[in-house]
């Protein structure tokens, strides 16, 4: 059996399974996020995360799925590869993540913790943080 658990250290908010660190608060804030539909395609991940390889990380790890909104066009460029399938999209607004069923789990047992929505809270002010710093640099 799989136990998640969330906890604050130094460093931020982790989340656990069976003792190992798998997650930080701002992964945990966007599977929460994606779980409430408040991100529609994949061009929002920049609030959330310095790299595009974080949340590749997720969908690695089988937390996230990606589905196309639309078939992709010939010609377009390859914005992600996820098991074997390659995505092809001049937008990542082609994109919408949806969480797994091993999403789902990890939040279910994670949101019983009771420091969740204390990471909510705090992973919502830097996300803020990150789209004001973002729209200030265009």
């Amino acid at each position: 059996m799989v136990t998640y658990t969330l906890i604050q250290t130094e460093k931020g908010y982790r989340v656990l399974e069976n003792r190992t660190v798998i997650l930080d608060g701002m992964q945990l804030r966007f599977l929460y996020d994606v779980e409430r539909n408040l991100v529609p395609h994949l061009d929002m991940i920049i609030h959330y995360f310095q790299s595009p390889d974080i949340f590749q990380t997720l969908v690695l790890s089988g937390y996230v799925q990606v589905h196309p909104l639309r078939e992709p066009e010939n010609g377009e460029q390859k914005v992600i590869q996820v098991r074997g399938t390659v995505y092809y999209a001049i937008y990542a607004s082609v994109f919408r993540p949806r969480l797994s069923q091993t999403g789902k789990t990890l939040l279910a047992n994670v949101k019983q913790c009771e420091l969740f929505y204390d990471c909510m809270e705090k992973m919502d002010r830097v996300l803020a943080q990150n789209i004001l710093e973002r729209k200030e640099i265009l």
